[in-house]
């Protein structure tokens, strides 16, 4: 089996006898393991993975209308918070897309709405990195990106799929779309 690793989008591959699917290495020398760690804790400039994460079981659906943009909650609405979301790669419903530009406060059903800072890529670009930004100054902030965490992003073809991080507190949340219905019903799937 081989692990693969990209380094500033070229393809490395290293040899891994005995990986588990959670690319955790067993009976292998101290030296490698060690060698193996650090590489998957490389800087962001690096992504480790054994599997396309644009296959269906490789990344998680996240299905909740309260993200997209247009949405305000109302002060009765339960501000949606990511900090349940576990790392790892996400495609929101409908193919919805993150923003990439500023998001003010209160919007996408949450008080601290994280938007993707660049633009998304193309197919040939492969996973890139990005950063979630979010406006935690409000109306006071300079950049609109007071708060930012790493993510990855990766286009599938007919939809993306992000490599998210859980947030550090609430009500923070990743924002997806731009169309929202009041009147759709409220759908939440477990992620």
């Amino acid at each position: 089996m081989f692990l693969t690793f990209l380094k500033n989008s070229k393809q490395i591959d290293i040899l891994c006898w005995k990986c588990h699917n959670s690319l955790t290495p067993v009976e292998m020398p101290w030296e490698f393991i060690a060698s193996f760690y650090a590489l998957i804790n490389l800087p962001s400039k690096f992504t480790a993975f054994a599997q396309d994460p644009c296959a269906p079981n490789n990344h998680k659906p996240i299905v909740e209308p309260h993200r997209s943009t247009q949405f305000q909650p109302e002060p009765t609405d339960t501000l949606l918070c990511d900090d349940n979301l576990q790392a790892g790669w996400y495609a929101f419903d409908n193919s919805d897309e993150m923003p990439t530009s500023c998001v003010t406060q209160f919007h996408c059903g949450t008080h601290f709405p994280l938007w993707m800072q660049g633009s998304h890529p193309s197919v040939a670009d492969g996973i890139v990195q990005r950063k979630a930004c979010s406006n935690v100054y409000g109306s006071s902030s300079h950049t609109c990106c007071d708060f930012s965490l790493d993510i990855q992003v990766k286009n599938c073809g007919t939809f993306y799929v992000y490599y998210l991080q859980t947030v550090p507190a609430c009500a923070m949340a990743y924002c997806a779309g731009t169309v929202f219905n009041r009147n759709e019903s409220f759908l939440i799937q477990s992620i």
